[in-house]
């Protein structure tokens, strides 16, 4: 009888340090010693799985929350626009202005368009800075993206041959498609982000068109302020990554915590005239508002959580939602004051 050994290859090195196995320019194998924050962080980039058992259980029933409450509700890809377009006026780097005001929009209509094209089967017809944002990723930094199948699919439309269209594509996959469509509001501000950041460092649409490829380091700089103008979604940490799995929109909740923190630490006067803009804008509309039977009567969270238009009898008509960080503590923690303060000393307002 003959015997035999199978290796299989490793990552990982027992000893005094983190060593891992690297492969030099040369494709060479070597065993080097890691920084230790450095390792601890790179294997959390992967998307956690949970073992089979707790994935089929807990995480089937979390993956099913998600997609009825966000992914395949129609009315969640009208609402969630709103509030990260509020999001993002809050928390962009670009100074106030028509063009930053207007950029979210402009941008869906450049991708649009280009998805339109590609729809008709002409990959020529997207936009540099498109391919750009989808090259880096952006596509995973949104709710979708936490998905591993999303990841997968992806991966494929980077690398896929250009031949397959986008038609063929929804007739291959008609759930994913209806995710997707549900889930490109969020594409907006963060693409108008990512190419604000472009801008700054030259890179205008002209230049890219003419062959000049962004250094790596710019791309970077981009993608992560595209990512962190609204909710970050991929970022977690290694015990927050568990949890989503198991806990429905655990992630979301706390970016954006952090997110709407990060903007006063990384430009404090800046987010602070922003602040009081929002808070100002809210002690107009509570002015306006403060007296009719509908305000008086209704609940706090319908109060607080959106704006209200009315008809010329003082009935509601419209709703907009606020933006949830800078909608409830910003806007609905000033009206909330005014409100209390008049409704026990109507004579101090």
């Amino acid at each position: 009888a003959e015997a035999f050994y199978v290796f299989s290859p490793t990552y990982e090195v027992k000893g005094e340090g983190p060593i891992v196995r690297v492969q030099d320019d040369a494709g060479s194998p070597k065993l080097v010693y890691a920084d230790p924050e450095l390792y601890t962080i790179v294997p959390g980039l992967s998307q956690y799985q949970l073992p089979w058992f707790l994935n089929v259980t807990l995480g089937s029933f979390a993956r099913l929350m998600r997609m009825g409450l966000t992914q395949l509700r129609a009315t969640f890809g009208v609402v969630n626009p709103v509030r990260d377009y509020q999001a993002y006026l809050a928390q962009t780097q670009q100074e106030w202005n028509a063009n930053s005001a207007l950029a979210p929009a402009k941008m869906m209509a450049i991708y649009l368009h280009g998805k339109l094209q590609e729809f008709a089967g002409n990959t020529a017809g997207e936009d540099i800075r498109i391919k750009l944002w989808e090259s880096m990723g952006g596509e995973l930094s949104t709710r979708l993206g936490l998905d591993q199948k999303r990841v997968r699919n992806t991966i494929e439309d980077i690398l896929k041959d250009p031949r397959r269209t986008a038609a063929m594509q929804i007739v291959r996959h008609p759930i994913e498609a209806l995710r997707s469509a549900v889930g490109i509001g969020e594409y907006g501000p963060r693409l108008a982000e990512f190419v604000s950041v472009l801008d700054k460092h030259g890179y205008t649409k002209k230049k890219l068109d003419s062959g000049k490829t962004p250094p790596r380091e710019v791309l970077v700089e981009a993608i992560n302020a595209a990512n962190d103008v609204t909710v970050p979604f991929k970022l977690m940490g290694s015990w927050g990554k568990v949890i989503n799995q198991i806990i429905p929109f655990f992630n979301a909740s706390l970016g954006g915590v952090e997110q709407f923190a990060k903007a006063f630490k990384n430009n404090p006067m800046r987010t602070s005239m922003r602040a009081m803009a929002l808070a100002a804008a809210t002690a107009a509309y509570w002015w306006t508002k403060k007296d009719e039977d509908w305000y008086v009567e209704a609940e706090d969270w319908l109060k607080y959580g959106f704006w209200t238009i009315t008809n010329d009898e003082g009935k509601p008509v419209v709703r907009i939602p606020r933006a949830h960080e800078w909608g409830w503590i910003i806007a609905g923690g000033t009206e909330a004051l005014l409100d209390a303060m008049y409704r026990q000393k109507p004579e101090v307002i």
